[in-house]
């Protein structure tokens, strides 16, 4: 198996590897709003974001075969998958166990907030 990472439109990176004669692609959401915190949070892509996803998924039906999409259900990482989708003519498939770790109380929770809820606790 061959790991490889691929660096592409400003922060959005793509890790992949080939598995006998298929190759598996995992591609970072676009960006969000960075002054929150992520792990379960419904935070939003960016503008740029979006742009960050579109500009890959252009480049991604350019330059790949791509069968299908799984993504996390979480909201930026749908965001992310839907436009690729759409662009790329192809269905997501969503699943919760894709989610990145849950950060409990602290999912969504601002940064500049993270100080006061630190010293509640």
């Amino acid at each position: 198996m061959t790991l490889q990472t691929v660096e592409f439109f400003s922060c959005v990176s793509m890790i992949y590897f080939n598995r006998g004669d298929e190759m598996i692609y995992f591609i970072r959401h676009g960006l969000d709003d960075e002054s929150y915190i992520g792990g379960w949070s419904n935070i939003s892509l960016t503008d740029t974001g979006r742009k960050q996803i579109k500009d890959s998924a252009n480049w991604i039906k350019e330059n790949l075969n791509i069968k299908e999409i799984i993504s996390s259900d979480i909201l930026r990482a749908r965001e992310s998958a839907l436009i690729i989708g759409n662009i790329l003519n192809i269905d997501v498939t969503y699943l919760e166990p894709l989610r990145e770790q849950n950060k409990g109380i602290y999912n969504g929770l601002e940064r500049k907030k993270l100080k006061q809820v630190k010293r509640l606790n």
